[in-house]
């Protein structure tokens, strides 16, 4: 991030490797979209690196007096939080709301401004069924024995914000060991069906496809329509972890861009969200600070 030409915000695109002038998509008002955490575990100092970004951001957009919604999603449920809150012998409400507590004392020890809206996975997983629905319909993904998969031959672009050739990608000893139903080795899952150990736990929740629970790369697309009273609204800036880079971006593009729709937001940032005038569906990641 830089401020030239008179303290004009200027941004790092990952997409296009160069710096675009900030041009929000209402004049006068941001939306902004910070990916925010899985609550796992205690946050440590290097965990606030993303928000610190953020609230940078957002600090001087507010003192050049621009109106700022600010969004950041909450993970309850995902692996991680299943699997541990079952070692401490909690369920998963307890033990993701004890985490989601501590993130919230650190962003205030830190006094990193609160968004201005919190969704959580769980609250919204219904929609994410819906919106999986939505992409088996439209044929971009299938239904596998263990879930629902994105077919990354059905989105273009995929691998372009990573710069990968998902074509030259190698099946390793890893991937050949998972016992995962999905046709291409790059799929990722959008819906898991439930373990018999997360359906004792009730840890489930209904779809067409029976019980499961949503995969982590709709979560963001999904908050944000929640959000927003279920419209698929367009941020000005969407903002993620930076070490996610690959292939947390390329799959939420090709989540919330498929089929072809309005942009999801017109900038993204390491942890942000997008700048630029948006050009058919994408979603951008720039790192910051980075270099080419």
């Amino acid at each position: 991030m830089t401020s030239e030409k008179h303290g004009r915000l200027h941004l790092y695109d990952t997409l296009t490797r160069s710096k675009k002038p900030f041009e929000p998509l209402e004049p006068g008002k941001v939306r902004m979209y910070v990916c925010g955490p899985t609550v796992y575990g205690d946050p440590h100092i290097g965990n606030f690196r993303t928000f610190t970004v953020g609230d940078i951001i957002r600090r001087w957009l507010e003192y050049r007096r621009y109106d700022v919604f600010h969004v950041m999603n909450i993970t309850d449920i995902d692996d991680k939080t299943i699997r541990d809150s079952a070692t401490e012998g909690v369920s998963l409400k307890e033990f993701t709301e004890k985490y989601t507590e501590s993130f919230l004392r650190g962003l205030d020890l830190m006094n990193i401004k609160r968004a201005h809206a919190y969704p959580k996975a769980t609250e919204y997983a219904s929609l994410m069924a819906d919106f999986v629905k939505e992409l088996v319909d439209k044929g971009v993904a299938y239904v596998a024995k263990d879930g629902v998969y994105f077919d990354i031959k059905k989105f273009p672009d995929y691998g372009k914000v990573s710069k990968i050739n998902v074509s030259k990608v190698e099946k390793t000893e890893r991937m050949a060991a998972d016992e995962y139903e999905k046709e291409n080795v790059n799929d990722f899952a959008l819906w898991k069906n439930a373990t018999p150990d997360e359906y004792e736990r009730g840890i489930y929740y209904d779809s067409p496809w029976g019980p499961g629970r949503p995969g982590w790369q709709e979560a963001a697309p999904a908050a944000w329509r929640r959000t927003h009273a279920w419209r698929p609204i367009p941020r000005s800036v969407r903002h993620t972890m930076s070490p996610l880079r690959k292939p947390m971006p390329d799959a939420h593009s090709a989540v919330a861009c498929s089929p072809p729709r309005r942009p999801s937001s017109k900038y993204t940032g390491a942890g942000l969200s997008e700048i630029g005038k948006p050009s058919g569906c994408r979603s951008f990641n720039p790192r910051w600070p980075v270099g080419p």
